[in-house]
């Protein structure tokens, strides 16, 4: 009886401390480990900002960016209903969705192929890279995803410290206009900083608080 006293009232008090001293510690350093993609980048407006001013055919490229929308039949009626090879910047976001359906599919190398080339066809010479950046990302993620603990967490450490360097994989995602965009449809970028989030869960430590922090302030 008087075990169970002192399990009751010492035990538990200093068991839920702790659990409170750690879960509030884990919150700081999520917070300031995920600052330069949440803060840094594109300035802390367009985390959690409203959806708005997006045509169709991007709306159709963040469902396209979702786990498992290979196997969605309207994302790929869209698609294929609008095949084009111009150099419009809605074409390179559409066609970029047909490349993160590939992916998602397990088609790794042909949906990145298409991505790269449907960049390379956009005419506009100050275009924002984010559509692409996100289809790469997509591809490093189902890639790491096939990798073991050991060499996942390794990649994935390497991935976001070329993004944190570079600002980007294969383009530089800290222009200004990315900054401007990044206003105008904060979507994108949202997107973008959840599809980092999951490439901090590979690497653990630190970087799994971040991706953890970012994951559940997202509304």
């Amino acid at each position: 009886m008087k075990a169970k006293v002192l399990f009751a009232c010492i035990v538990l008090p200093a068991l839920f401390v702790a659990l409170w001293i750690y879960g509030n510690t884990a919150i700081s350093v999520g917070e300031q480990e995920s600052r330069w993609i949440i803060q840094d980048m594109w300035g802390e407006g367009y985390f959690n900002s409203a959806v708005g001013g997006l045509e169709g055919y991007e709306r159709i490229n963040l469902l396209s960016l979702q786990k498992g929308s290979s196997k969605n039949q309207e994302l790929i009626t869209y698609v294929v209903r609008n095949k084009c090879t111009d150099g419009s910047e809605r074409c390179y976001v559409i066609m970029t969705s047909a490349s993160n359906l590939l992916i998602d599919g397990g088609e790794f190398d042909s949906g990145l192929r298409g991505a790269v080339e449907a960049v390379g066809r956009v005419k506009t010479s100050d275009v924002c890279p984010i559509v692409f950046e996100s289809a790469v990302l997509k591809y490093k993620i189902k890639v790491l995803s096939s990798k073991g603990i050991s060499s996942a967490r390794s990649m994935s450490k390497d991935i976001l410290k070329k993004i944190k360097l570079n600002g980007g994989l294969m383009r530089d995602l800290r222009t200004k206009s990315c900054t401007d965009l990044s206003g105008i449809k904060p979507a994108y970028f949202h997107e973008y900083a959840l599809l980092v989030a999951y490439v901090m869960g590979f690497a653990g430590g630190d970087l799994a608080k971040a991706g953890a922090y970012i994951e559940f302030s997202a509304q």
